[in-house]
C-alpha cells in the first residue's frame, strides 16, 4: 500500500452538507440514473466484501447511479480536483458507505498538477486535465496540485470500475491490471481508443453497448463502452443480458 493511499485513507475529505437538486431528487424517486448505461447495474449483485470504484467522480452523478442500485455496497470515489472532491463529499455527506478521496488513479504513484482553465474568474472544472496541451486555447489556467497512484496498490475486490478521466483512461487501466485480472470487474469506461485497445486486445475482454435491456457485443455506446473479462462475460450470458 502506497504512502499516498495511506495519507488519504487516514483523512478522507470530511463532508459537511448535502448538495442536491430537484432533478437529482427526481432521479432517485423514479430510480432513473443520469445516463441509461447505468441501468445495467440493476442486474448485478456484488458479493459481500466487494466494492465499487469511480475513477474521475467529478460531480457525483455516477456515484448516485451506483448507489441507486447498490445502496449498501462500499463505494470509493476518486476525484483529483480538490474543489470538486470537497463538493462531492458534501453532496453525499449522509452516505456512510462512501469514501471520497481528493486524488487520482494512474499507472504510477506521483505528485501531479491538474491544469484547470479559468473564465471570468471561475474554474472550468469540466475542462481540467493533467495534459496541459488540452488547455492551451484558454487565456488563463490555474494549476491544482494533487496526487496519483495505481489502483492495484489497494488490493481491493472490485465489482464495478467506472472510469472517466479526460483521455487518461488507459493509464488508470494499466495501473489496475492485477485488479482487472484477479477480480474481472464490470468496467464502464468513457470512450477512448487507447483504453479500448488495452482492454480488448491486450487483455482480450469483450466490448459491448447496453441498449437499455441487453448488451450488444462488439459495439460501444455514444459516450461509454462496457467491458467484461471471460468470467464476467459468462455471468452476463447466464443472466440473459447478452444479445
Amino acid at each position: 500500500m502506497t504512502a499516498a493511499w495511506s495519507e488519504f485513507q487516514s483523512s478522507p475529505l470530511a463532508p459537511s452538507a448535502a448538495l442536491t437538486g430537484a432533478s437529482r431528487l427526481l432521479r432517485r424517486v423514479l430510480r432513473r440514473p443520469f445516463d441509461g448505461v447505468y441501468r445495467l447495474l440493476a442486474h448485478l449483485k456484488p458479493a459481500p466484501g466487494q466494492v465499487l470504484v469511480d475513477a474521475g467522480a467529478y460531480d457525483g452523478d455516477a456515484v448516485e447511479a451506483l448507489r441507486l442500485y447498490h445502496p449498501g455496497t462500499p463505494i470509493l470515489a476518486f476525484e483529483p480536483n480538490p474543489r470538486r472532491a470537497l463538493q462531492l463529499a458534501e453532496r453525499f455527506s449522509d452516505d456512510p458507505a462512501l469514501a471520497v478521496y481528493g486524488c487520482g488513479l494512474s499507472d504510477v504513484e506521483a505528485d501531479a498538477v491538474l491544469a484547470a482553465p479559468v473564465r471570468a474568474g471561475r474554474l472550468i472544472d469540466a475542462a481540467a486535465s493533467f495534459d496541459g496541451r488540452r488547455v492551451t486555447d484558454w487565456p488563463q489556467v490555474r494549476s491544482l496540485e494533487t496526487k496519483l497512484f495505481p489502483l492495484d496498490d489497494l488490493e481491493l475486490d472490485v465489482s464495478v470500475l467506472k472510469i472517466s478521466v479526460n483521455g487518461l483512461e488507459s493509464a488508470v487501466l494499466r495501473g489496475a491490471q492485477a485488479t482487472l485480472q484477479r477480480c474481472e470487474p464490470l468496467v464502464i469506461c468513457a470512450r477512448d481508443e487507447a483504453a479500448d485497445g488495452y482492454l480488448t486486445q491486450d487483455l482480450g475482454w469483450m466490448r459491448a453497448r447496453f441498449d437499455g435491456a441487453r448488451l450488444i457485443p462488439g459495439e460501444a455506446g455514444p459516450r461509454h463502452a462496457i467491458y467484461a473479462g471471460p468470467a464476467c462475460e459468462a455471468a452476463l450470458w447466464r443472466a440473459g443480458l447478452l444479445a
